[in-house]
């Protein structure tokens, strides 16, 4: 089970929505900043990444949805309060990663995932300078972790 905890920052008023997409790449392994420009398209409405944003069909070959999740964080109730949510995402996958040979570089099958909120900024201290963001204050986001195991069989 792929498991996440995403934590209020302080500037965070009231609740968040997220959407999470467990995906991988079809193909070569591709560099996060082209994931994160490719994967999706800017909301047409708002002009930035979030959760009304599309799929980028441009680049719909180059990436498998393996799960989507809709994650709800509710408001603070107390103010100053940090708010947490946890939840798993329960999926079996029998996946094929192929490395280059010797080597611990995968060559087919790079497995990520890909979170977009409704609003907010994760950045911790700086009004941030992006421009496909909708809220720019510092601390206005939420703050994710994630823990996964893997088993793997070597043949």
């Amino acid at each position: 089970a792929f498991q996440y905890q995403l934590e209020q920052q302080a500037a965070t008023s009231g609740p968040r929505r997220f959407k999470l997409y467990i995906c991988k790449t079809n193909g070569a392994p591709q560099l996060t900043s082209d994931i994160l420009t490719n994967f999706m398209d800017v909301n047409p409405i708002t002009q930035v990444y979030d959760i009304m944003s599309n799929r980028n069909i441009n680049y719909f070959k180059d990436y498998t949805v393996l799960k989507t999740q809709s994650i709800y964080m509710k408001a603070d109730a107390v103010s100053g309060q940090t708010q947490l949510t946890t939840g798993k995402c329960v999926m079996k996958m029998s996946h094929h990663i192929q490395f280059v040979d010797n080597t611990t570089t995968v060559s087919d099958g790079q497995l990520f995932w890909y979170l977009v909120a409704d609003a907010g900024n994760a950045g911790g201290s700086n009004t941030t300078t992006l421009t496909n963001v909708a809220i720019t204050p510092a601390n206005t986001g939420a703050s994710f972790q994630s823990y996964v195991r893997y088993w793997y069989v070597d043949n």
